[in-house]
């Protein structure tokens, strides 16, 4: 994780193929638990988790949608590549390393929800 961390803060590139998934997930939520008040911020992610238990689907989803558009653009784009990444994995690779991709994917979603490392609910 050193060597990935040191090259990502030098802007040199990194050939994944040399890491496992867990390795990568790692450093993700290093640097996703490191951004203040977190992705979506405090506000943010308290609307979103809310929005969770909206009984409507069509209400629940605006809500995200609109939350996640009021995002400056490289936040809304950093969480739609986090997202769209999750989404590949969990659809395309069933196991990495003996271990369902899905948990690796949860593993670090998580950390975009700074609240969630402190109430696991």
């Amino acid at each position: 994780m050193k060597r990935i961390i040191r090259c990502l803060g030098e802007g040199r590139p990194i050939d994944w193929r040399d890491y496992n998934y867990w390795t990568a997930a790692n450093v993700a939520k290093k640097f996703l638990l490191a951004i203040p008040d977190g992705v979506f911020g405090r506000d943010g992610e308290a609307a979103l988790l809310a929005a969770i238990d909206q009984p409507d689907r069509a209400v629940r989803l605006k809500t995200m949608r609109d939350i996640i558009r009021g995002l400056s653009p490289p936040v809304r784009q950093l969480t739609s590549l986090l997202f769209g990444t999750w989404h590949r994995m969990c659809s395309a690779s069933p196991e990495a390393d003996g271990v369902p991709v899905e948990a690796v994917a949860k593993s670090v979603a998580g950390s975009m929800f700074h609240s969630c490392t402190d109430d696991p609910k």
